[in-house]
């Protein structure tokens, strides 16, 4: 499983990549056979001063035969990857699950 980490607007630092490493690789352990590549981008939306939606991440995980779009905003770049990776975790084990009940 890749792990591809890009960010728009901003420097990504060692420590935003080690976090996304760690979530990804303790969340989809699970899936480590299904899922080929996972790819983050994080960005950085600064509309206003008092905007409580300041840090947008999406992942889209690249499986055998799908491919998982998900996408999270949050006040916190570090919450906004948890939200997201919790909200991919579920994606993908619906698409599991799918597959498991339409070939029976």
């Amino acid at each position: 499983m890749t792990i591809l980490i890009s960010g728009k607007d901003f420097e990504v630092t060692e420590a935003i990549r080690l976090h996304i490493d760690k979530v990804v690789s303790r969340k989809f352990s699970k899936f480590k056979k299904q899922i080929i590549g996972v790819q983050v981008y994080l960005e950085h939306v600064a509309r206003k001063d008092a905007d409580s939606k300041r840090a947008k991440v999406r992942f889209k995980i690249s499986m055998s035969g799908h491919s998982v779009v998900v996408q999270s905003t949050a006040h916190d770049l570090y919450q906004a990857i948890v939200n997201a990776s919790e909200r991919a975790l579920r994606k993908v084990r619906k698409v599991k699950e799918k597959r498991i009940h339409a070939s029976r």
